[in-house]
């Protein structure tokens, strides 16, 4: 297995309650490394040895948690995409990442 990278597109820019859902099973919207901090894009997780299925499968479940306490303004998912993406590079921030 392989670190799972998940970018997703949803209704009502709803990102931030899914990021903070998907957190809860495990998922990271950033790293440190070498006392340097890296943040992902907004729409943007991921979480160490995920198959792509279980990725997918943990995405579908956060928005049916979310949406188990909204009436009628439930979150849509629009798409995402999983990538395996062992190793990877990015853009440090001087952000605190939230992780």
């Amino acid at each position: 297995m392989a670190n799972a990278v998940v970018i997703f597109d949803v209704s009502a820019n709803e990102y931030e309650n899914v990021v903070a859902e998907m957190r809860k099973v495990g998922y990271f919207s950033g790293w440190s490394s070498d006392n340097i901090s890296y943040l992902l894009p907004h729409n943007t997780v991921w979480k160490k040895d995920t198959e792509f299925d279980a990725a997918i499968t943990d995405l579908k479940n956060s928005i049916t948690r979310i949406n188990l306490t909204r009436g009628a303004n439930k979150i849509q998912l629009i798409r995402y995409l999983v990538l395996n993406s062992t190793p990877w590079k990015a853009t440090p921030t001087t952000e605190t990442p939230v992780m």
